[in-house]
């Protein structure tokens, strides 16, 4: 009995302790290199915007999308067309989807558009820290 248990400490303990620590190191290196992939990225195929109360005739209206790394952030132009012939329309606010993960920063709100007219709606727009890929929803005020 006690040959048998010197056999388990000496021969079989080492053996199990080192396959368990190779495949822990196998599993933390899988780990890290997805974490940091650099082909991952923050993809919106098209901004939807969405307004309750139909700012300048907005809603549902589509820009295209943009591509950037996961916590990047990326500058915007939009050139916003007010439909209305006879009066000016505003835009005081802006939010991306709080689910996406992005966030609306630096803004030039609000803008004033008159009548007929066109102005450039800028912003930056900060991405999530993970992958992203599809419409971003983006309501204004």
């Amino acid at each position: 009995m006690a040959v048998v248990l010197i056999i388990l400490l000496v021969v079989v303990l080492p053996i199990v302790l080192g396959m368990v620590f190779f495949f822990w190191i196998i599993n933390w290196a899988t780990n890290t290199a997805a974490n940091n992939n650099p082909t991952q990225s923050a993809i919106v195929t098209q901004f939807e915007l969405s307004s309750v109360n139909n700012v300048c005739g907005l809603n549902g209206a589509n820009e295209p999308g943009v591509r950037l790394s996961p916590g990047g952030i990326v500058s915007i132009s939009w050139t916003i067309h007010n439909p209305n012939s006879t009066s000016s329309c505003a835009i005081h606010a802006m939010s991306a989807d709080p689910a996406s993960g992005f966030s609306v920063v630096n803004t030039n709100l609000p803008i004033t558009i008159p009548a007929s007219g066109t102005t450039g709606l800028d912003f930056s727009l900060n991405a999530p820290g993970n992958s992203y890929d599809g419409v971003l929803i983006m309501t204004l005020s």
